[in-house]
């Protein structure tokens, strides 16, 4: 056998393996960015009647969050994230199905 195929076939395989890894990085949907939260399902993981807040987790993360429901939530309820402030970093949900 040719050493010279030897020596290119390997690295051909891995320029292509990085070409398809680079393509597919360029073409998936944007993930990121809290505007993109709005509409999202969480479920509530403790609340905090004195801040009048609660901890929702939301795609993994767990997030500040108010809403005027907040006396009809316990934990694990199931929200839907309604606004993003960007400010607070604070997101508002409501009860799914509200």
């Amino acid at each position: 056998m040719d050493p010279g195929i030897v020596c290119i076939a390997p690295a051909a395989v891995l320029i292509v393996f990085l070409l398809v890894l680079i393509i597919r990085s360029q073409t998936r949907p944007d993930f990121h960015g809290m505007e993109k939260m709005v509409g999202k399902t969480g479920f509530v993981q403790r609340i905090d009647p004195l801040k009048k807040n609660m901890r929702v987790a939301v795609n993994g993360e767990s997030w500040i969050a108010v809403s005027d429901s907040l006396h009809l939530l316990a934990k694990d309820d199931s929200v839907v994230v309604t606004k993003v402030d960007m400010d607070t970093l604070t997101i508002t949900v409501e009860p799914e199905g509200s």
